[in-house]
């Protein structure tokens, strides 16, 4: 009996017209940490100022790499160990540039705060002082990008795969 009597209503609800048509909705995406780490091809000469060493910049920026290292010397996690021996040894291959390299993806605008690459068998690394003119970074951001980026001369890749450390483990997690 209830059947007969819902039969009318669910015939009328499918025959029910409505003017709107469907449009496809913008993608979502979803920020799971604070800074987003991209694959991104290694800058050429054209996409960057001279980087200068790191002695050239500010002696307080390099007493401060190498005080990073030392501090890892003593960290309780052996990768993090592992990570101030690969900083000790590549100190010299860390150049900074002036501003954050720029890269438009769609409507998104990323900032290339640090880069390290593989050329001829030397190790680059570069580390921005400045986001743009305007704002620059801090010692703890440019610490952090520096641990970030020697661990790629680890093996570390940007995402982690099963039990092995990515560079923003090595990055967050020596802390």
């Amino acid at each position: 009996m209830r059947a007969l009597l819902l039969l009318p209503f669910l015939a009328a609800c499918a025959h029910v017209q409505t003017t709107e048509t469907l449009v496809e909705p913008e993608p979502l995406f979803e920020l799971t940490r604070a800074t987003l780490d991209i694959d991104a091809p290694p800058p050429t000469p054209y996409d960057i100022g001279a980087p200068v060493t790191l002695m050239e910049v500010s002696r307080s920026e390099a007493s401060a790499f190498k005080a990073e290292a030392v501090r890892l010397q003593s960290h309780s996690e052996p990768n993090c160990r592992q990570l101030a021996d690969a900083i000790s040894a590549h100190l010299d291959d860390v150049k900074m540039y002036d501003r954050a390299l720029i890269r438009y993806v769609g409507s998104y605008k990323f900032y290339g705060v640090g880069h390290s690459y593989e050329s001829d068998g030397k190790w680059m690394i570069r580390i921005a002082r400045r986001l743009d003119e305007l704002n620059s970074r801090s010692l703890v951001d440019e610490l952090r990008t520096l641990r970030h980026e020697t661990s790629h001369t680890l093996g570390a890749g940007e995402w982690r795969i099963g039990e092995e450390w990515s560079a923003y483990d090595y990055a967050e997690r020596c802390r």
